[in-house]
């Protein structure tokens, strides 16, 4: 039984076979990936840089990704804004920001640079 036995999850199962996450430190990078694994998803990959990131999306072509605000080498809305302008197969993909900071200023900013939904952090398997 996959995803906890959640309706809910076995969607998600089906629609999300690989996933991409941009984080630049690897604990929080590996929780995320473990939550999501636990729903069953296929391959999740990460990467700590933004330029990494947007290789790893260009090679990988993800069904979705999440994407820290900021960190070391990494501005998760300039992330995004990259993406979108690129030509990359996945730049339409969902973009979830994850942040601890969920300002209504960050929250704009993100809106405009192409971010579909924020992950306030410390975060449930529930929130996701």
């Amino acid at each position: 039984m996959s995803g906890f036995g959640d309706p809910k999850a076995a969607r998600f199962e089906r629609k999300l076979r690989r996933i991409l996450i941009v984080e630049p430190y690897l604990a929080p990078a590996r929780m995320l990936a473990e939550t999501l694994r636990g729903f069953g998803v296929g391959e999740v990959v990460f990467e700590t840089t933004e330029r990494g990131g947007l290789t790893l999306a260009d090679a990988v072509n993800p069904d979705i990704i999440f994407v820290e605000r900021s960190g070391h080498n990494l501005d998760g809305e300039t992330f995004t804004r990259r993406l979108r302008r690129s030509h990359f197969a996945c730049r339409k993909a969902p973009v979830i920001m994850v942040t601890a900071d969920a300002t209504a200023h960050a929250i704009r900013g993100a809106r405009d640079a192409g971010v579909h939904e924020f992950l306030r952090k410390p975060f449930t398997s529930g929130d996701l």
